[in-house]
């Protein structure tokens, strides 16, 4: 177990499991965009309260389309509570980086005044400085 912005996380322990998990699903270029682009969903709450379209492509299924309701939970900047969301606020920039989307990155995030004001809060500035560094 390893923490994430104070958030209590799992992580393999053995190499070799981590290995053979980045080899099977991590090892084309095109899934991780993908993969990074699904993440950047969640923490933008895209899909919360929201159904999401799906094709079925289990054998049952048949490439039949649908939509299901996935019970996502929304994603605010800053809780009811006051506190803020800081694991939103680290990995939004780095999943939509990763997955290539600059125009969102740019709107949710670099030219996001809530955003890089929360960011600036909760991380300090240099945390809104590295957010643009990485970026270029």
């Amino acid at each position: 177990e390893q923490g994430s912005e104070g958030v209590p996380t799992l992580r393999w322990y053995h190499r070799q499991f981590l290995e053979a998990a980045l080899d099977r699903f991590c090892s084309d270029a095109d899934t991780v965009e993908q993969m990074n682009q699904l993440m950047a969903e969640f923490f933008t709450g895209v899909w919360a309260a929201k159904p999401k379209p799906f094709v079925d492509l289990s054998a049952k299924g048949s490439g039949q389309e649908g939509s299901a309701l996935r019970y996502v939970p929304d994603q605010p900047t800053r809780f009811e509570g006051g506190e803020f969301n800081r694991r939103k606020l680290v990995e939004l920039p780095h999943h939509l980086l990763l997955a290539g989307d600059i125009d969102s990155l740019k709107s949710h995030c670099l030219a996001n005044f809530e955003f890089l004001h929360s960011l600036a809060k909760a991380k300090g500035v240099d945390a809104c400085i590295e957010a643009f560094r990485a970026a270029l």
